[in-house]
Order: structure tokens, then sequence, then C-alpha cells
């Protein structure tokens, strides 16, 4: 059986979702990121976390309505890029650093 929940955007547009009671917050995360009209970079470089009722947040491995969002069908939805740093083998030396392979790149994701 399933059932209908709601979720209050930063843009102040609600989505509105379908879930089951075997849903885990980290398949609903996923949902809310499918229905956002980004790219694929942008879509897989930002996090997802949900906040139920007034300051609890939805884990990964919390069943949905497990977590009393059936109660409080309303939830609210944030949405966290991840830092990405890039780098190369020219930047690396401008800092004093020791480069040793020319082609050296450097991501770093946080």
């Amino acid at each position: 059986m399933a059932n209908i929940i709601s979720v209050l955007q930063p843009s102040g547009e609600i989505l509105v979702l379908e879930v089951t009671p075997e849903t885990t917050g980290k398949e609903l995360k996923q949902q809310i990121k499918d229905r956002k009209p980004w790219d694929e970079l942008t879509r897989s470089s930002t996090g997802v976390e949900i906040i139920v009722g007034d300051n609890h947040l939805l884990a990964n491995d919390a069943k949905v309505l497990d977590a009393g969002i059936a109660e409080d069908p309303v939830m609210s939805v944030v949405f966290k890029p991840n830092k990405v740093i890039c780098s190369n083998k020219d930047a690396i030396a401008s800092l004093g650093g020791i480069v040793d392979s020319d082609l050296l790149l450097v991501i770093e994701i946080s």
C-alpha cells in the first residue's frame, strides 16, 4: 500500500511523492534528486537532507513511514552542493609543490 507525501523544497514548491512502507530515506532522497531538472553532474554532486517535523533529519537507512512521516506528511528538503576543487600540475607547481607527473590531476569532493 502506497502513501502520498509532500516535500517542501527550498524554492517553496511542493513535490508530491508516493512511498511504500519499505521505502528508505536513501530511496526517497534519490526520488527527489531524480525529479529535479538538473544535469547529471549537478545531480550526482548534490546531497539531499530531509527534515521531518521541527528538526529531525531522516536517516538513509530509516524506513520512511516508520520515521513519523505518516503522521506528518509534509517534510522540508535541503539541497547540499558538494564542494568540488580541481587542480592541475601547473597550479600545484605555482604553490611550491613538487610535481612528478605531467598528467597529474587532483580532484577533491567534500
